[in-house]
Order: C-alpha cells, then sequence, then structure tokens
C-alpha cells in the first residue's frame, strides 16, 4: 500500500496486509535499496513478500530498523535477515533480547496469558548487526535517519526521524499514536514515568508524517499529534492508552 511517492506500508494485521500478529511494516524506498522499519511477528513473512512485489518494489531490503523487541516488531527480523541479508538495526538497550529470545525477556509470557499471541508462537532469535543509541545518525542509501531512545513503552524504544522528499517522517513504533495516545503496558520495563520524562524529546521536531506501529498512519500534520500525548502527560489523568 503507497503511502507516499517513498513510503509503503507493506505489512499489518489490523489492515489485513499479513498475520493477524503483525504490526505495521513500512518500507522506504532508499534509492538503491529498500529499508524496512520493524518486521512483524514472523507469521506472515510471505504476505510481505507478495505485498512488496505486488507495490513493485523488486529492490532488496538492505536496512532493517526495529523500534524495539517486542515479538509483533521484531519476531520477522530472523526470516528476513536470512533472505536479504540486510543489516538490523535495533536499539542497544535490547539488541541482547532479541538475539537471545527468551520469552520473559521479551514479555511474551505475559502477552500470551493476556491473549495477545497464541500459545504456540515462538519468536525466533536475530542477530543484531548494528545496535543503537539516541542522538546516533545512520545513512542508509539516500537517506538520513536520527535515532531517537524514548523510553517510555519499553526501555529500548527508538524513534526514526527522516526527512524525505522534504517532509520531516517519524516513525514511533509503539511509543506515541495518532490522536495523542500513547503506549503504555501494564509490564516490567514499561513506565508512565519515563513517558514524562522522554516523550518530550519528540517535541519541536516539526513531523509532518506520523507512522505508527499500530493503527492510522498521519500524513499531514503529525507534530500536533505528538504534542498532544505530551500534553496530556502533565495531567492528572493517565493519558489514553493503545490497548
Amino acid at each position: 500500500m503507497r503511502l507516499t511517492k517513498e513510503i509503503y506500508l507493506v505489512g499489518s494485521g489490523e489492515f489485513g496486509l499479513s498475520h493477524d500478529f503483525d504490526c505495521n511494516i513500512y518500507v522506504i524506498d532508499a534509492g538503491d535499496g529498500l529499508i524496512m522499519v520493524d518486521s512483524g511477528a514472523g507469521l506472515g513473512v510471505e504476505e510481505v513478500m507478495d505485498n512488496l512485489s505486488r507495490d513493485g518494489l523488486n529492490k532488496s531490503v538492505r536496512w532493517l530498523l526495529l523500534t524495539h523487541a517486542h515479538a509483533d516488531h521484531a519476531g520477522g527480523a530472523h526470516a528476513f535477515r536470512q533472505r536479504f541479508r540486510c543489516t538490523v538495526v535495533a536499539g542497544a538497550p535490547e539488541a541482547g533480547v532479541i538475539e537471545r529470545g527468551e520469552e520473559k525477556e521479551l514479555g511474551l509470557d505475559v502477552a500470551k496469558r493476556s491473549g495477545f499471541y497464541s500459545p504456540d508462537y515462538v519468536f525466533n532469535p536475530c542477530k543484531v548487526d548494528l545496535p543503537v543509541n539516541h542522538g546516533n545518525l545512520l545513512r542508509l542509501g539516500n537517506v538520513s535517519v536520527k535515532v531517537l531512545n524514548v523510553r517510555g513503552h519499553s526501555p529500548g524504544s527508538m524513534c526514526y526521524f527522516c526527512e524525505i522528499a522534504g517532509k520531516k517522517v517519524l516513525f514511533t513504533g509503539d511509543v506515541v499514536f495518532a490522536k495523542g495516545v500513547i503506549g503504555l503496558l501494564n509490564y516490567e520495563g514499561s513506565s508512565l514515568g519515563e513517558y514524562r520524562r522522554c516523550l518530550p524529546l519528540l517535541r519541536g521536531l516539526g513531523v509532518e508524517t506520523l507512522l505508527p506501529g499500530h493503527g492510522i498512519f498521519v500524513l499531514r500534520g503529525g507534530q500536533r499529534h505528538i504534542d498532544l500525548a505530551c500534553s496530556r502527560l502533565k495531567r492528572l489523568q493517565i493519558p489514553p492508552n493503545f490497548i
């Protein structure tokens, strides 16, 4: 599904593009290759491949940017790394979690008990080729990407900020969503306090295109959705949450 001239949505359980467990999976055409943002859970890989072909994206995926370690975002990384020999990028605080693939570390045991995954789902560990930290700058093809570690949903949640065709684009994973919604979990490592401290890192970026890990995407005026979430974190009530 083409969103802009350079950005595509190639997987999503919510939009029926791939397996029900999958987050939104985006692809950027970076000139001499493709950048994939998040990989889904790993059960809809062939559907994602079909979507790439249907959208005319016949270039190789050269880079896979993971926003965080949770299975719906990182469970397919191993399969795509094997298929494309792409460079897997993830936040340094969670790189080891992705490489070990242990259910308790991933929070997958809690997620299964909560009905978000079937009991027989297995996370396939994946090597992280490039662990990144807050403030790192990456040059991927013709796209420059700034890495922002915005803790709150998880300790290693990374947002990826770039300018594409003159528009400021932010991939947020499960940090912040359209309409000022946040991704707080009742799980160790997810923290409202960290949200209060870290979400303001996203203020003042002038984001036009907001591409979250679930739900609707925003192609114009994305910054006001982020700013709404930031303003809600200053109030007594817990902000609206994505689950």
